[in-house]
């Protein structure tokens, strides 16, 4: 989430590419956000709707590390970048699968 409240999702395939939601989401209410990446681009959700998308970026950097929610270096990640790198919202879980989930999943 950056300083405006809009949800973002980056992958590095060779250079930095990210999405945002139009909307802030900055208001104190849960949220189900899901970020995919396939064949079919990469997409962000909100709360079940699409909430942005780019349909040219269909793969990421691989590579071994580890996964990282709610902190991470986030410098050079694009021009809405957030003032702090920690999430200071409240997160319930956190999920990873091999393969993009359809919508209603």
């Amino acid at each position: 989430m950056n300083d405006a409240g809009q949800l973002v999702f980056g992958v590095y395939p060779g250079t930095v590419k990210v999405i945002t939601s139009p909307g802030s989401y900055h208001d104190g209410k849960p949220h189900h956000v899901a970020a995919t990446l396939s064949p079919a681009g990469m997409k962000l959700y909100v709360d079940g709707q699409l909430a942005a998308q780019d349909p040219s970026v269909t793969t990421a950097e691989t590579g071994s590390g580890f996964w990282r929610t709610g902190y991470d270096n986030l410098a050079g990640w694009g021009p809405n970048e957030p003032s702090t790198y920690a999430f200071t919202g409240t997160m319930r879980f956190a999920a990873a699968y091999s393969t993009a989930l359809t919508p209603p999943r």
